[in-house]
């Protein structure tokens, strides 16, 4: 019934006529085939339910799987899915709970700074942040963390500037940016409960991380790894401030370098939601791409959601 619908809407849209071939109607029109975008629909759904760990990601991680996957005639679409990409799923980070007790202090901006960075000169940014640094934060202990992104290949770095310490980790999954930023920060905190940093600050170019962290803060809950920065955060006395990006102190290039990375790579075993959410949507365009790779009218971002 839902395909009977879709296809006389996407004729209405199109004005093609009941004669033209399904896979043909969907590639005038933009859209991926109904059942890549239902999987794509159910796949999110269910990576919602794990984040959230509620009722229905309990009975989909209770079932008895069969040993082969020609069994599993009598399991709903939803199990199927579940069955067929549960590495995936079983990485994503749940939502946790914050103890109420917890305050960090999380600046997401510069006091000496009034206007948008890419509106402000250079030199203003770099006295900014300097401020931060030698003004409200003097005599604390110096943290920074960055990361970047060439591709699909994602890198980490840290430096801890009253050891002279850095790091640089590729990451073995792919991950947005931000997610990135986080991995960055949590690392960091590593190294500051392994040496036992107390009232250190960590320097982040990413706002956006500190807004989420900011966020959790407020709300009292979050995924498990912005859950656990504010938690050491909180019991080593350690502050988040953002600094913008390429100011020019020298002291505060953190940035992981492609070409020495450290031997180990950062086993990232667990992801953010959305950047599954991404994978998934990717997967499904590279499908329907595959199946009408010449028909297809490409659109800025692949298909219709």
């Amino acid at each position: 019934m839902v395909s009977v619908i879709n296809n006389h809407c996407l004729r209405k849209v199109t004005g093609a006529t009941k004669t033209t071939p399904l896979n043909t109607l969907a590639a005038l029109s933009g859209q991926e085939p109904l059942e890549l975008r239902l999987e794509y629909v159910t796949q999110r759904e269910i990576a919602r339910y794990i984040s959230w760990n509620n009722t229905v990601a309990k009975q989909l991680k209770a079932i008895d799987i069969p040993t082969k996957i020609e069994s599993m005639d009598s399991y709903t679409y939803m199990e199927r899915l579940f069955y067929k990409n549960k590495e995936m799923f079983n990485s994503i980070m749940i939502v946790c709970k914050l103890n109420g007790r917890v305050t960090v202090d999380i600046q997401t901006h510069l006091e000496a700074l009034d206007t948008a960075k890419q509106d402000t000169n250079p030199r203003k940014l770099k006295q900014a942040a300097l401020f931060a640094m030698n003004g409200v934060h003097k005599g604390r202990g110096r943290i920074y963390t960055d990361a970047s992104k060439d591709g699909t290949a994602c890198a980490i770095g840290v430096y801890i500037e009253n050891t002279k310490q850095r790091l640089s980790y590729r990451l073995n999954n792919e991950t947005s940016i931000t997610s990135a930023e986080l991995k960055a920060i949590r690392v960091a905190l590593d190294c500051v409960e392994d040496q036992h940093l107390k009232d250190f600050v960590i320097y982040t170019d990413s706002r956006t991380a500190c807004v989420m962290l900011d966020s959790v803060q407020h709300s009292k809950e979050g995924e498990q790894m912005l859950v656990e920065i504010l938690d050491i955060c909180y019991k080593w006395n350690i502050s988040v401030q953002w600094i913008p990006s390429h100011v020019d102190i020298k002291e505060t290039n953190a940035t992981p370098d492609r070409n020495r990375f450290d031997s180990a790579v950062f086993q990232d075993d667990i992801a953010n939601i959305e950047d599954e959410k991404s994978k998934l949507r990717t997967r499904g365009n590279s499908k329907a791409l595959r199946i009408y790779p010449s028909k297809l009218c490409h659109r800025e971002g692949g298909f219709h959601p």
